[in-house]
């Protein structure tokens, strides 16, 4: 850079009228590509699990597929308490497909804290683990918007299975009418 006054006077950030990272990002890098987008490495060290982008956006786009059959729509407030583990991402990025509000909330956060913060946001549905259940157990009804408890890695009665809703559910996924960055 020689002149950075010019720089500065001359420079114009060029923002998309459109943009959704899980599709013009995570989907666009997945045509064609087994590029490596994550790989995950658990607490011991032992187990690896590589995932590409094009596993990403299939696996995103049926996370979207069971939060639509759960009648969750544009707007709507997810909380997702789990630690980093890969379904943390797909969660997340199947939410930004759909325009949904991920919460992400850390799992250090007492249960009175998710209670604060589902209320606080109206939030319709947790996504948690079962380290996560009694936490969620104690205050669930004290949260008069939650109307769906989704378990990772479990099954448990009255909670939604993310692996069995995920074999049912399709890689496919219509998108949705492009968001301004305005909207």
């Amino acid at each position: 850079m020689e002149d950075y006054e010019r720089m500065c006077k001359e420079f114009h950030l060029k923002v998309p009228k459109h943009f959704n990272f899980g599709f013009d990002v995570i989907d666009k890098w997945a045509k064609g590509k087994t590029r490596l987008a994550l790989r995950f490495v658990d607490q011991s060290g032992q187990k690896q699990e590589d995932y590409t982008f094009q596993d990403l956006s299939a696996l995103s786009n049926k996370f979207a597929n069971v939060l639509k059959k759960l009648s969750v729509q544009k707007g709507d407030r997810v909380l997702l308490v789990l630690p980093k583990i890969p379904q943390w991402y797909i969660a997340l990025l199947g939410m930004i497909k759909l325009n949904i509000v991920p919460i992400p909330v850390t799992v250090s956060c007492t249960s009175e804290d998710i209670e604060y913060r589902l209320n606080q946001a109206m939030a319709k549905i947790i996504i948690t683990d079962f380290d996560n259940i009694p936490k969620i157990e104690a205050i669930k009804n004290k949260c008069p918007s939650l109307k769906a408890l989704i378990l990772v890695g479990e099954k448990r009665d009255g909670w939604i299975s993310y692996e069995t809703e995920m074999e049912k559910a399709s890689r496919r996924l219509k998108k949705q009418k492009p968001e301004t960055m305005t909207d």
